[in-house]
């Protein structure tokens, strides 16, 4: 598989109690009476979910995807990996970006054309896998396979964060932090623990973050 082919297959949200508590997590960032552009919509879950409140346009890379959106009655766009997006700029009061940026090759001039896009003062939320996560952490010590990181182009991510370091990317690329959580902590023999997200985003399986444009 080469790098355009994998862009193009297009990735659905599986429904499991884990994207469940992700997604409720999510919601507590859904802007209302907005026009919100959903980068890298996938099959349009969140994408509907945004445009009950919301003026929300979906993009993706993958054809099937935009299919999947628009049988879903949403509006979805076909764009062109790392290129400029056809909208005018400062067309969007929000951005979401949702398990996108660890498949990016230059994040640099994609947060730079989030900026363009987003009005004055507009809003910008990222997550990404955690890869700081707390069993992460036992598995590095133990010399064991780390989750979210892989070595076949199958799985795509390429870019590996955690909370400081995407933190600190946003804020160098004209973003101002402004809370950061994550969907939950997996503790073994408990499980996923969705308080403690809040409380410890760092050990968090993924991060959610949100900034404004400065």
């Amino acid at each position: 598989m080469d790098i355009e082919e994998f862009y193009k297959t297009p990735h659905l949200l599986e429904e499991n109690k884990y994207n469940e508590i992700k997604l409720g997590k999510l919601k507590t960032f859904f802007p209302q009476g907005q026009r919100v552009l959903d980068y890298g919509c996938g099959d349009g879950t969140v994408t509907k979910m945004i445009s009950e409140k919301n003026n929300a346009i979906g993009v993706d890379v993958s054809k099937k995807s935009v299919e999947i959106c628009r049988k879903k009655g949403l509006d979805a766009r076909l764009i062109q990996v790392e290129k400029k997006l056809a909208f005018a700029s400062g067309s969007f009061d929000c951005i979401f970006c949702l398990e996108t940026i660890e498949h990016v090759f230059d994040t640099e001039s994609m947060l730079n054309e989030f900026r363009r896009l987003l009005k004055k003062n507009g809003s910008l939320v990222v997550s990404t896998p955690n890869v700081a996560q707390l069993s992460n952490r036992a598995r590095f010590l133990l010399d064991l396979p780390l989750r979210y990181v892989e070595t076949k182009i199958e799985a795509g991510h390429i870019r590996f964060f955690t909370k400081n370091s995407l933190e600190k990317l946003l804020e160098e690329n004209g973003f101002r932090v402004e809370k950061t959580v994550s969907n939950f902590v997996y503790i073994p023999a408990v499980g996923p623990v969705s308080f403690l997200g809040d409380v410890f985003p760092s050990l968090g399986t993924e991060l959610i973050v949100k900034a404004a444009k400065k």
